[in-house]
């Protein structure tokens, strides 16, 4: 993302102008998530923690809440959640809720279901 004073002054979001820079913009990669809404269809769980299998859109995404990582813990059917999925990681958290999101692993994303969606 550029600033609005054109390309030539542009800046990155996640870039530190130096000290001579009278534009200063930070920006956490926290900051930059895009959020979907997602609601879970199945709650499964073990001592291990929870696999949720949710509805993003029309496509279905299984994810592995680990049990060390989760401190929501109520996940349920029909519940709607935010998620995020990153390069490298994945996050949910329930909406409308003022909680932390959680860590997860994806573990299924239907390409399939994507594909036809666009």
């Amino acid at each position: 993302m550029m600033s609005h004073d054109g390309p030539n002054r542009a800046l990155h979001l996640n870039e530190v102008p130096n000290e001579d820079s009278e534009n200063e913009v930070r920006c956490s990669c926290q900051d930059a998530r895009v959020w979907l809404k997602a609601n879970i269809t199945e709650v499964d769980g073990d001592l291990d923690g929870s696999l949720l299998s949710l509805l993003v859109g029309t496509a279905r995404v299984s994810m592995l809440v680990g049990r060390e990582d989760d401190h929501f813990a109520r996940w349920e059917a029909n519940m709607s959640i935010d998620i995020h999925i990153g390069r490298y990681e994945a996050w949910i958290k329930p909406t409308g809720r003022d909680c932390p999101p959680v860590l997860c692993g994806l573990l299924y994303l239907d390409h399939q279901s994507l594909a036809s969606a666009r």
